[in-house]
């Protein structure tokens, strides 16, 4: 082969391996460009500490996050968990004070704290801060809850509307119905009291460890006026 056709077979062949050199050059480029990992959020992570059992690590790392981003309520709500389900009662109730200062009508954490309020015996500010919630007259629970608090606190009235309220809501509950008719018997609403009872199913009754409380109720509703 004499120098001019070796020098156009080399030609040939740099042509032919150009695009394999270049594909080869462009996969580190293409590696490079390949999405980024995913970047967790704070309550993600911390459940990935959680799937491998590390409560501690999860709940440290909720706290650091939550310094920076206080407003981030599912971080929150995550951490309130962890520490009422480990029994750290205090961090959870100054936790949720932080929470409810800077969003103050967020109806669970504003029921987490009327709970947690109730289960010291503060019924009257348990009452208050459920009555505080944007949500409240509109979760029958809420309002069953709320009527067992002001009876507490000593303001039947205000007991007999909540729990009409929960009733009207539903469901109709015979633990609610019951309270409800207790309250009409001590505003001396005989009449209304025993209709709630008898509009109470005898099976019903039989669920409840309270039903003995419903036969005084009957009995005292049926007295003579």
């Amino acid at each position: 082969m004499n120098a001019s056709s070796r020098l156009v077979s080399g030609a040939l062949l740099v042509c032919c391996l150009l695009p394999a050199f270049a594909a080869s050059a462009a996969e580190p480029a293409r590696a490079s460009r390949a999405a980024p990992a995913k970047v967790l959020s704070a309550p993600e992570r911390a459940r990935q500490y959680l799937r491998s059992g590390r409560v501690v690590e999860a709940a440290d790392s909720l706290r650091a996050h939550l310094q920076l981003q206080p407003q981030d309520l599912d971080s929150r709500r995550l951490l309130l968990q962890l520490l009422l389900d480990g029994g750290h009662h205090t961090e959870a109730e100054a936790q949720l004070s932080e929470a409810l200062a800077l969003q103050p009508d967020v109806p669970d954490l504003r029921r987490l704290q009327a709970s947690l309020l109730a289960r010291r015996g503060e019924a009257a500010l348990a009452l208050a801060s459920l009555h505080r919630s944007a949500s409240f007259g509109q979760h029958a629970g809420d309002l069953a809850f709320a009527g067992q608090l002001a009876l507490q606190v000593g303001q039947p009235e205000a007991a007999r509307e909540h729990f009409e309220q929960a009733l009207r809501l539903g469901p109709v509950l015979p633990r609610w119905q019951l309270a409800l008719a207790g309250v009409r018997l001590s505003l001396g609403d005989k009449a209304g009291a025993r209709a709630l009872l008898e509009a109470i199913p005898a099976e019903s009754l039989a669920d409840y460890a309270d039903s003995s409380y419903a036969k005084q109720l009957m009995a005292a509703a049926r007295l003579a006026d």
